[in-house]
Parts: C-alpha cells; structure tokens; sequence
C-alpha cells in the first residue's frame, strides 16, 4: 500500500535533515578566514550613508518616509553599503595569486564570493581578457588543492583560466 502523504514522524525527520543541512553549510561558509577578517574589519558609518549627496529627492522623501517605519531603508544601507564594488575589488585584489592550502578552503571561499557577488549583483571581469566571467572551483580525483576556473559568462562558458591560484578578476555592477 502506497501513502500520498509521508507519516507525520518521517516528515518531521526529513525537515529536521533539511535544517541540519542547511546549517551545515552555514557553518562551513563561516569558516573562509580570509573573507571574514575582511569583512569583519568592515564598518558601517550610517550617518555618512545616510548623508550622501543626490541620494533621495524630495519626491521620494514621502516614500521614504513610509518605508522608514519597517526599517527597509536601514537595512538596505547596511547590506548595501555604497562602497561595496570597491570592497570587494579590494578583497579580489588580496586573493589574487594566492590558494588556501586545503580543498575544502578554497571550494568555501569560491562560494562565498560567489554567494556576495549574487546578493549585491555585482559580476565579475577577467583582467586579461576584458569578458564578464563566472568563478568556479573545481577538484579533480586526482588533484590535491583543486583549480580554480575563470569561464565566460555568455552561453558557451568557455573555460579562460584554469590553475592552482586565484585569479585577477575586476567587478563591476552588473548590467540589467
């Protein structure tokens, strides 16, 4: 006999699973020492952002002011300072050339940058070549620290960069 829905106990397994998983990589995100020292030196000066010149007009003053009320203008400030692009040049800038030691590591910090290029919508630029890109880490049997890949971002995803090290890449906001 075949159940349409899962019993109530497995259902409450499989959602507890979910949440440990999601946690999981959480945890190991958490862990890129590199990308968090950065980032934790960072400091957001709000009364500087929220007197930047030509930012709000008078007619978006009274929307504004309606969105103040749930704190959407606060937190969008500060998980969107106006300086990100040069933030995160200046950590791309600090990788580049280099490699964690582990796997693991550098498979992390791909997937942060990836994961903060995504939620500000920035994109990166391979310096040689000038062409928008996407950053992949990749970890072959046989290798010990993995590749890391530069490949382009149109709809063939060539390959342009492939080593041990960490690429020169710019960012730049992306195009809409």
């Amino acid at each position: 006999m075949v159940r349409a829905k899962p019993r109530p106990r497995r259902r409450r397994r499989e959602e507890q699973r979910q949440r440990d998983k999601q946690q999981k990589k959480i945890n190991r995100a958490i862990t890129n020492e590199v990308l968090d020292t950065v980032l934790a030196g960072l400091t957001y000066q709000d009364n500087q952002l929220n007197n930047l010149p030509g930012e709000e007009t008078a007619a978006n003053e009274t929307d504004s002011a309606l969105f103040d009320d749930f704190g959407l203008n606060e937190l969008h400030r500060r998980l969107f300072p106006h300086d990100t692009v040069s933030r995160m040049q200046l950590i791309l800038d600090q990788l580049a050339g280099k490699a964690f030691p582990t796997c693991e590591a550098n498979k992390n910090m791909v997937a942060q940058i990836n994961q903060i290029l995504a939620g500000t919508d920035l994109q990166c630029i391979f310096r040689d070549t000038g062409q928008k890109t996407r950053l992949r880490f990749i970890n072959p049997p046989r290798s010990r620290h993995g590749y890391f890949q530069v490949r382009t971002s149109d709809a063939q995803q060539q390959a342009i960069f492939t080593k041990s090290y960490f690429p020169s890449l710019l960012v730049t906001a992306a195009d809409r």
